[in-house]
């Protein structure tokens, strides 16, 4: 697949998660997870592999705050996010990633509205 049809798939997939548009569809976490695995496998710089989990994460963080969502989708975005949030600890290793990190865990602290 090339770069272009990759951002693609990544945009319709988060934007898919990130409305809620199937929210009885567990599938769907998985294949964006999986995919954003796929993606930063292929990039070469930990970086850019970091930032491809932190979109990731902030995708199901966003989703899983957001009101507007139905509840049972929340949850769900809620107990996937460890996966992209573990991925880009073990390639963040800056100090700036770490503070990144700890926004989004402190984000996770918090209860669901």
């Amino acid at each position: 697949m090339n770069c272009t049809a990759m951002l693609d798939t990544s945009r319709s997939l988060a934007e898919r998660i990130r409305n809620g548009h199937q929210p009885d569809n567990g599938h769907l976490l998985r294949w964006y997870i999986e995919f954003t695995e796929e993606v930063a496998n292929d990039l070469t710089k930990d970086h850019q592999k970091f930032l491809c989990f932190i979109r990731c994460a902030c995708v199901l963080v966003n989703t899983a705050y957001d009101q507007h969502i139905p509840w049972q989708w929340r949850t769900q975005c809620l107990d996937y996010v460890h996966r992209p949030l573990f991925a880009a600890r073990s390639v963040g290793h800056t100090q700036g990633h770490q503070l990144w990190l700890k926004h989004i865990e402190s984000q996770l602290m918090q209860p669901l509205p």
